[in-house]
Order: C-alpha cells, then structure tokens, then sequence
C-alpha cells in the first residue's frame, strides 16, 4: 500500500525517498523508540523487570509498523527481517499483557508471548516457519518454548498464507510471473540449457546455390531442413524439403532457382534466451527446427522434438 502511495506522490525517487523520511521523522519525534532497528525495545520487552504500559506497547507497534512501511514504500533500505522481530515481540507482548489483565490462572509470563510473537511473524512474513521456530529457540538457549512456538508459527503461517500467495520477498516476482516453483513447467525449462541440446547433424548450404547442385547436397543429408549461409557464415533462413519438393521433378529450374529464393526466413534463437522465449518463437513461426546463434555467429539447429525429450527427461528426474 505504501509502494502504491508513494509512487502517486512522485516519479522522481528522491522525491519519495525525502517525503518518508519526513513521516518517519514525524513518528519518531513523538515515539523515538521506533527509530533505528528496535532491538533495544525487543530487549526491554524480554528483559526488564518493570514493564511499560500496554497502551506505549500497543502504540509503539502501530508507529513501528508504520515506519517500517513507509521507509520500505518511500525507496528507504530498513530491511524485514529486524522490524518483523521487533513488532512480532511488541504484538506478543501486548497479547500476554492483555491475558494477565483477566482472570485467568496459569498464564505463561509476558517474556514467553514476545518470544512466541516473535516467531509468529517472522513466520507469517518471511513464510519460514522453521526459521521463526530457531530463531527463538537460540534466543532461549532451551526446548522449553518448542511446542508454543510451532503453534504460533504454523498457524501464523496457515494464516498469512490465506492471504498472500508469497513471502514479502517474492511477492512482486509472482505479480511479475518470474517466480519459478519448483515442479513447475516454467521450473523445468528453467534448467534446460540450449547450447546442451542443439543439433549439429545437418548439411549447411549457401544462398546462392542452384537446385541443382542442392539435389547432390541432398543426397547426403540426415535432415529434412538445410540451414542457409551468406558469405559471412551468418544464418539468413532455412530450407525445409517440404518447400522445394515441387522443384525437384522438374529439370527446367535446376539452373534458374536458388536455395535464397525458396528459403524460409525465421526468427534466430540466442544462445542465452530461456527457453520459454525459445518456445514462443516455434509458436509463433510454426516451424519446427530455428537456427542457434551466439551474436551474429551461427551454432547450430534447435528442434522443438527435441526439447521436448529434454523435456520429459527432466520431468522423470524430478519426479525421482
């Protein structure tokens, strides 16, 4: 929300940038506490013996999350982690201040809500369960807070999870499409490499040559495709023997027609290019086999058939 209102504000970065930190001075005027990374307010929230009131609690955390916020939306480099611990510390703590203000007996002591509250949203933000769970139990040094703290940090996640498909670190690589899952299609592709399965085992031709002397070059090809080079050596299209069939029973064009004059011109694949880009092109081209390049030099054939059992391949490895 702070992205979105800050980039309303202003296009120019700094712009931004100073009209937060104009905000988060203004909170940290009246609550200096907020300020910095909030570790020495974690500390007296497990620590001190003579706890603050809750409502400075429960207004500390309200100002914490909006500084936090508002550094973070504005462009400001304040970091999740540290401000997730020092909130999740002030939440447990104002819930166990709560809890003692009833009458209720064998309530566990504050100290343990901040630990608790610690993990829960460490666990609910980073959607690390496990990291939240250790994190504490160093702090503790002990097992004692084990089952509370998978509690809390579970359920913080089932929680966070019904309402956000990601950590607040992958959230805008889903909004983009460019978090690759593992098990996915997009995650399988991802590991295919082009330059590991080209294909070399086909006949190169010029753009000049005859039919003629095409059919004497056809009579040793493995392919139904014949990539075409101008005198640089660079990819400039592609004869299929599809195209040039109707040629080949007719003697009359052996010394009229060219391989340029029958070849396809497609699109160049990059050595570089993800696959799905590579894919895109074979949609888009309906063709079959596209030339490789790395610049302007030529590589070799990539053929839809064959990343397609690269493919598969790699499906039955993940599925090991």
């Amino acid at each position: 929300l702070w992205e979105i209102f800050f980039s309303k504000v202003s296009i120019h970065q700094w712009i931004r940038a100073a009209i937060g930190g104009l905000f988060v001075g203004i909170l940290g005027y009246f609550m200096p506490e907020v300020l910095s990374e909030g570790y020495s307010a974690t500390q007296v929230f497990l620590t001190d013996t003579i706890r603050p009131e809750l409502g400075f609690v429960l207004l500390f955390v309200l100002l914490k999350f909006l500084a936090c916020g508002m550094t973070l939306g504005s462009g400001g480099i304040g970091g999740v982690f540290a401000p997730s611990l020092v909130i999740g510390s002030g939440v447990g703590l104002a819930f166990g201040m709560i809890l003692h203000s009833l009458p209720l007996d064998d309530v566990a002591e504050d100290a343990a809500f901040a630990l608790a509250g610690m993990a829960g949203m460490v666990a609910g933000v980073m959607h690390g369960p496990l990291t939240g769970i250790f994190l504490v139990m160093e702090v503790t040094r002990g097992y004692s807070m084990i089952l509370p703290l998978m509690l809390t940090a579970s359920s913080a996640m089932v929680v966070s999870s019904f309402f956000e498909i990601g950590s607040v670190y992958t959230q805008d690589l889903i909004k983009k499409g460019s978090l690759i899952k593992r098990g996915t299609d997009s995650y399988l592709l991802h590991h295919l490499n082009i330059k590991d399965i080209l294909d070399y085992d086909f006949i190169t031709i010029g753009e000049e040559l005859l039919l003629r002397d095409f059919i004497v070059e056809f009579k040793k090809a493995h392919r139904n495709y014949f990539p075409v080079l101008n005198k640089e050596d660079q990819c400039v299209g592609v004869v299929f023997l599809d195209d040039i069939r109707p040629h080949l029973f007719d003697e009359s064009l052996y010394d009229l027609v060219t391989m340029g004059s029958v070849m396809r011109s497609l699109p160049l694949i990059s050595l570089n290019e993800p696959i799905s880009d590579a894919l895109e092109k074979f949609e888009n081209s309906k063709a079959w086999s596209l030339p490789v390049v790395e610049g302007d030099r030529f590589l070799g054939m990539l053929s839809k058939s064959t990343l397609f059992d690269h493919y598969r391949l790699e499906l039955q490895i993940q599925a090991i």
